[in-house]
């Protein structure tokens, strides 16, 4: 990330285009995701729309299906925040051309940021949600992001079920280690709702 102070005309200019693809979109590699997420800190500068412009280049290739960026934020795009270029006419303009839906979460935003962050969403027919700890954060990831979760429950002599297993469900799922015995999985959508249940 570029730290740049005022008046430092080229650290600015690099801190206005400092983006970069860490992850190409793929089927899940959970051990690179993580190592991933544990290297990401928070410095420098938030341009926000030129990577939203940046990323809409990640998705050629990928062939048909749906779209969908979640963006989160602690803040506000530090140039289109006071009119500059890109800005928030340009983002929408660009995505008037693609079907990429961009749903937007404001991690203990302040009004202004989470005023722009609700404002990228609707242009794109996405949602905006707040989080203001680490628990209403995944929540919010989770669900904006249609992420499926799910439970391995056992239920011997007819008993109440024991939860066995849970975990987000993923391509490249670890084995799990059962008893013999009847185990009943349950697929989970948004707020838990379940969506696919097998016995």
């Amino acid at each position: 990330s570029v730290v740049w102070q005022e008046c430092n005309v080229d650290a600015e200019a690099a801190a206005r285009k400092d983006t970069q693809l860490v992850m190409p979109i793929r089927p899940v590699n959970t051990k690179r995701f993580g190592e991933v997420i544990e290297d990401l800190h928070a410095v420098g500068e938030s341009p926000i729309i030129y990577s939203l412009l940046q990323a809409q280049d990640d998705f050629s290739g990928l062939g048909k299906g749906e779209q969908v960026i979640v963006l989160i934020s602690d803040g506000s795009d530090n140039w289109a925040a006071v009119g500059e270029k890109p800005g928030l006419q340009q983002f929408e303009e660009a995505y008037a051309k693609n079907d990429i839906t961009v749903h937007t979460v404001g991690f203990q935003t302040d009004v202004q940021g989470f005023y722009q962050l609700q404002q990228i969403a609707a242009s794109t027919g996405g949602h905006s949600v707040r989080a203001d700890n680490g628990s209403d954060l995944l929540d919010n990831i989770l669900s904006l992001a249609g992420v499926l979760t799910y439970q391995v429950t056992s239920q011997p002599d007819s008993s109440t079920p024991v939860q066995v297993y849970s975990g987000i469900v993923t391509y490249n799922p670890e084995p799990m280690k059962l008893a013999p015995g009847t185990y009943n999985i349950a697929v989970m959508g948004h707020a838990d709702q379940v969506v696919a249940t097998r016995l």
